[in-house]
């Protein structure tokens, strides 16, 4: 992932108002990679958007639970799912 700061500016420059982060390969997330999607959704929020996951598999999908961040994100089954599910 990149840098919390190269990603806010990306999306201001842009305009973003909502990314998708394809989480169908992921096994297993750190401490710093789960850091970073915080602060990746932190970032969004506080520029009116919003930081969908999708295709988030079970064992992840634990990881967010025992971490206490499982009601913090939208989750999707597909990626195309998020992405009809427009800010």
């Amino acid at each position: 992932m990149m840098a919390n700061d190269e990603l806010s500016e990306i999306m201001r420059a842009a305009g973003a108002r909502q990314i998708v982060l394809d989480l169908s390969g992921v096994q297993y997330i750190d401490s710093t990679r789960l850091g970073e999607v915080i602060a990746a959704h932190v970032s969004l929020s506080r520029l009116g958007g919003r930081l969908q996951l999708a295709a988030v598999p079970a064992r992840v999908t634990e990881l967010f639970a025992m971490a206490g961040l499982d009601g913090i994100f939208s989750r999707y089954d597909t990626v195309d799912a998020a992405i009809a599910d427009r800010v």
